[in-house]
């Protein structure tokens, strides 16, 4: 999980359009550190675990995501459940084979 993912800099950039001082600008970046690592704690605490810090995907994982998710073709997204053959059930939610013999099996015939 990560906590504070550019907001420093967010309240850094905006503050020439803001009519706030440079001082109230700097007590509320140091409030908001305060605040963000008061959240971390308090979070670390209730879940029993430690935080993770999120990071942006190289290009080594964007070329591993992009073969996961996309067919052969760039225009075809292939989703997980893409890949999950799915079964009728009958009304005691035991699987039923289709009424051909199995869907699109091209062997199905050769049995």
């Amino acid at each position: 999980m990560s906590w504070n993912v550019h907001m420093l800099g967010l309240l850094r950039e905006t503050a020439p359009y803001s009519s706030s001082t440079s001082e109230f600008n700097n007590s509320l970046a140091r409030d908001w550190d305060r605040l963000i690592e008061k959240c971390q704690r308090e979070w670390e605490v209730n879940v029993n675990a430690r935080s993770l810090q999120a990071e942006a995907l190289d290009d080594q994982e964007m070329l591993e995501h992009r073969m996961l998710m996309w067919g052969e073709e760039e225009e075809e997204l292939r989703l997980p459940r893409d890949e999950v053959e799915v079964f009728e059930a009958d009304e005691f939610g035991f699987e039923v084979e289709e009424p051909d013999g199995g869907g699109d099996d091209p062997f199905a015939d050769d049995l």
